[in-house]
């Protein structure tokens, strides 16, 4: 989940916070997209090769220190290029534990219920990414 948020908080925080514009925004979010985009099928092979814990693990443990660095240096006077170098991080951890726990729980199913399962994976991704806390 917080992957996930990052999506959506990071924006908000760099176009009202620091008063960038949304298509600044979207070109300092860009790498880390790259990042996950070469990443994710890295770690897929990975994962082919030896399993899903030697990808998770070190992916949370990663995860963990860049979302600690951004809760304690997220203030106004961060630089820019502080900012998308853990934004590039944190989306290298995304391909670490995302693909590689997706295709392990669903190598659990059966060959009938994995199209249930992807749809159920995919419409939790949605739910989760759409619903906001009131």
């Amino acid at each position: 989940m917080i992957n996930f948020s990052m999506m959506l908080i990071l924006p908000m925080f760099l176009e009202g916070a620091l008063g960038l514009t949304a298509f600044t925004a979207g070109i300092m979010m860009l790498p880390g997209g790259l990042i996950h985009g070469i990443v994710s099928p890295i770690s897929g092979h990975l994962f082919d090769k030896n399993g899903a814990k030697v990808l998770i693990l070190p992916g949370f443990l990663i995860s963990t220190i860049v979302y600690f660095i951004f809760s304690r240096t997220a203030s106004l006077q961060l630089a820019i290029p502080a900012i998308i170098a853990l934004h590039c991080l944190s989306l290298f951890t995304v391909g670490l534990i995302n693909t590689p726990a997706q295709t392990n729980s669903l190598n659990q199913l059966s060959l009938e219920s994995a199209p249930h399962g992807t749809a159920i994976m995919n419409t939790l991704q949605q739910i989760s990414f759409l619903t906001k806390p009131t």
